[in-house]
Order: structure tokens, then C-alpha cells, then sequence
């Protein structure tokens, strides 16, 4: 019998199905992937195809069972410009100032995921494609700053909700557009709407009606949507699990919070495929043991079944490339499925 590829393995975790191993996939897009561009030296005319060859060659070289990609052509880098909370209107003429919204025709038409088709052409017969976005709450950060943004849940809600609206609008489209571009599914990056930024009730008034628009309107597009949501996700679980979501994956445990894999599946139950939050900083320990016993855990935790193996945060670009080849072997040899069926 022909052994499944990474494609086909990601998909069946997703969706429940048996598969031959538990799929891995770690979060190498981010300052990781473009320390390893750099020394790729990849040169050519259109910086969106050398940004896309990159992606290419870095996945292709850890042999993971994904792609991961962000970004419509030409988007910025780097933290946003501060914005008074004052400057921002309460009308909707301000929202569709801030946030433009294009047809998906129009961004196909434009190239704008021109490097999400270069990969999905490149890598996607074998690996699965996931197109990186933010979360709609997480989306006012770039456009007013952290501390505009919060202050304006109090001053200003009336112009979040339009701004969060036509977010959610942009975001569509572009679901839209990286479905025809080949995308298999969208990560989708919540991070600033934890329990340890946010209060129950701006969540529920703000962030959550919005996550559940934008998931919904991707599925509906035949995306797998993997939601990735940052800081303490913990008293945010009941409202996750009614998301249409096909996976949830969360950080590790850091500053004041603790999120064990173990209880985030008691508390979503068996029906959601959950990525493993192995602690980013064993891959710059070099201790293989710790790895090995971390990785183990996990699996036996949350896994086997609707499980991938992940790492918590972007792998740091200090990273050595062996450290996550040992990574990835280690959880192949440890996520085959024969292997766990006998423990």
C-alpha cells in the first residue's frame, strides 16, 4: 500500500481520518524563514517569487508535512505607527479609509498571492498549503498601535465595529482568492485577544463575532481554518470549541499563564485536531533527551488521533536547521502510528 504524504497526512488528522503517522508541522515561516533566505542568497526580478522561493527551499530542506505562508504582495514589516485613539472617526467613511477592501478578482487580477500560487504550484501536490492571516481583532494592531487599539474599546466602539467589519470584508476576499490560488487552508493568528489582554465581555463583543464571520465564510470556501490563538487561551476554550474550526493551535506556557496540551484537549474533547505547543526554546537547547520526552508527552496527552506535532511560537531565526531536523525526526519516529498502537 502506497504510504500517505504530508498533504494527505494533515488532512486526515484534521479530519479524524486514520493516517500513517501523526503529521509535523512546525512554525517555520517568520524571522526563522528569512534568516535561512538570507543565506539562501535567492535573487530574481520579482521580490514577491524570491520571498515564495524562499518559502520553497526552507520547507522543502526540513522536509515537513506543510507550507506555511503570510502575506499579499507588498505588505509591510515591522510594528505600526502610533495613532491617537482621538484621530480615528465613529464613521464607517473612517473604517473604509483605514481598511481598503478588494474583490478577490481584483486581487488574483493584481498578484497580490502571487507567492501563495508559487508555492501551492511548487510544494502542494505533497505538502499541505496553509496561507497565514491575522485575526480580525489582532488586525487593528498594525492599522492603530496596541495601546489605540485598547484605549478605543472604551472611547471609540463604535468605530472598532466598523473597522473590524470592513476587516473581516478584506479578509473574505482574500479567503476567497487563496482558495483559487491553491491554498489548502488558513492559519489564522488571533494574538491579542486573550484572557490576559482582553475581558470577557470585549471579547465577546468584539473579537469573538468576527473570528466566527471570517472562519465561517473560509469554510464555506473549502478551507481547512486553523486557528491560532495566542496568550491564555485557557478561559477562551468553550467559546473556541463552536468555532467552525478544523484545528486550534495555542503558545506554550510563558509569563503568568500555563497552557498543558493535556487539559486544552480535555476541555475542546476529541473532535477538534489540536497542534502540539512543544516549547520553541528546546530547539536552541540542543538536549535531544528533553525533546524526546516533551515530544512523547504530547502525543500521549492530546494525540494520536486529530493531532500534529507544532512548536508554540515562530521558530527563532537563531535556530540551527539541524536542531529542527532532529525535531522532525524525532517526531516521526515517535507519531508512527504502529509504533504508538503498541505503547
Amino acid at each position: 500500500m502506497r504510504s500517505m504524504n504530508g498533504k494527505e497526512m494533515v488532512i486526515a488528522a484534521l479530519d479524524g481520518k486514520p493516517c500513517d503517522r501523526v503529521p509535523v508541522c512546525p512554525y517555520l515561516a517568520g524571522e526563522y524563514l528569512y534568516a535561512r533566505a538570507g543565506d539562501l542568497k535567492i535573487a530574481g526580478a520579482d521580490p514577491e517569487i524570491v520571498r515564495a522561493a524562499a518559502h520553497v527551499a526552507v520547507y522543502s530542506r526540513h522536509d515537513v508535512d506543510w507550507v506555511q505562508i503570510f502575506g499579499v504582495r507588498g505588505a509591510p514589516r515591522g510594528l505600526p505607527k502610533v495613532v491617537a485613539a482621538g484621530s480615528v472617526g465613529r464613521d464607517a467613511a473612517c473604517a473604509e479609509t483605514l481598511v481598503p477592501v478588494r474583490s478577490s478578482e481584483d486581487l488574483l487580477a493584481g498578484g497580490e498571492l502571487d507567492a501563495l500560487a508559487y508555492v501551492a504550484d511548487k510544494l502542494g501536490s505533497s505538502r499541505f498549503v496553509a496561507y497565514g492571516m491575522p485575526g480580525p481583532f489582532g488586525s487593528m494592531f498594525p492599522l492603530l498601535g496596541f495601546e489605540t487599539m485598547l484605549v478605543m474599546l472604551r472611547e471609540n466602539p463604535e468605530a472598532v465595529r466598523h473597522l473590524l467589519d470592513r476587516i473581516v470584508e478584506r479578509g473574505k476576499n482574500i479567503c476567497k482568492a487563496a482558495r483559487c490560488v491553491g491554498a489548502d487552508g488558513i492559519w489564522l493568528e488571533e494574538i491579542f485577544a486573550s484572557a490576559d489582554t482582553i475581558s470577557p465581555a470585549d471579547y465577546q463583543e468584539f473579537a469573538f463575532p468576527c473570528e466566527k464571520s471570517l472562519i465561517e465564510a473560509a469554510a464555506a470556501e473549502g478551507l481547512k481554518v486553523m486557528l491560532y490563538f495566542c496568550g491564555d487561551v485557557v478561559p477562551r476554550l468553550g467559546r473556541l470549541r463552536s468555532l467552525q474550526i478544523a484545528a486550534l493551535a495555542v503558545e506554550e506556557s510563558k509569563k503568568k499563564f500555563v497552557v498543558d496540551i493535556g487539559a486544552v484537549r480535555e476541555s475542546v474533547g476529541p473532535g477538534v485536531c489540536l497542534f502540539g505547543n512543544a516549547d520553541v526554546m528546546l530547539l536552541l537547547k540542543d538536549d535531544p533527551a528533553d525533546l524526546e520526552r516533551e515530544i512523547a508527552r504530547q502525543i500521549s496527552a492530546a494525540g494520536p488521533a486529530r493531532f500534529i506535532v507544532g512548536v508554540g511560537s515562530p521558530v527563532p531565526p537563531q535556530t540551527a536547521p539541524e536542531a529542527i531536523d532532529g525535531f522532525v525526526e524525532t517526531a516521526r519516529r515517535l507519531g508512527n502510528m504502529e509504533r504508538v498502537s503498541r505503547c
